[in-house]
């Protein structure tokens, strides 16, 4: 099994992919994850492990997405990505937008 914690830090997000806990025959012994935050505005920076990583943006989406690339499931990732929440007239926007098209 394996634990994912998320907390907010006013604009800064963490997730804490944990290592994993027990395990069953033919589990895999390397995983790549993908993030994606909704209703944020464009990142300014993430941190894979303290080491800066690269951030996608979808601004018609709001969604930023940062892809972690593969490595052992016995090793916790501690992922910081500094980014605020869209103000709801902003997510109402681009909903209407999207819904018009």
């Amino acid at each position: 099994m394996t634990t994912i914690k998320y907390k907010q830090l006013q604009s800064k997000a963490v997730i804490t992919i944990l290592n994993t806990k027990g395990a069953y025959s033919g589990q895999l012994k390397t995983r790549a994850y993908q993030f994606e935050m909704a209703s944020t505005r464009k990142a300014t920076k993430a941190l894979l492990n303290k080491k800066e990583v690269r951030v996608l943006y979808d601004p018609e989406k709001l969604i930023n997405m940062i892809k972690i690339p593969e490595s052992a499931i016995n090793k916790s990732q501690v992922i910081e990505i500094y980014v605020s929440e869209a103000e709801q007239n902003e997510i109402e926007k681009n909903m209407l937008k999207r819904i018009n098209n």
